[in-house]
């Protein structure tokens, strides 16, 4: 996706919320978001990405069916278990 006059837009797209957003706002943009298909268990992924402005993006948000396990193994090293 074309961004800002800065370049790219980093494509967050298949990431979890957090380090998409985190992606995004080092790289300087204001973050949106929108929610879909809101599951109880697994953890939010992003599903697409646009650019609303020139320096805002908005992520559309759901919730896996499943637990990733990647993310647990990420949870785990967290808490440093």
């Amino acid at each position: 996706m074309n961004g800002s006059d800065s370049g790219q837009v980093p494509d967050v797209i298949g990431l979890n919320v957090e380090e998409g957003s985190l992606i995004l706002k080092r790289a300087g943009y204001q973050v949106d978001y929108a929610y879909t298909h809101l599951h109880s268990g697994g953890c939010c992924r992003i599903l697409r990405q646009k650019t609303l402005e020139k320096k805002t993006v908005e992520l559309i948000i759901s919730k896996e069916y499943y637990n990733d396990p990647t993310t647990e193994e990420k949870e785990v090293k967290k808490v440093g278990i």
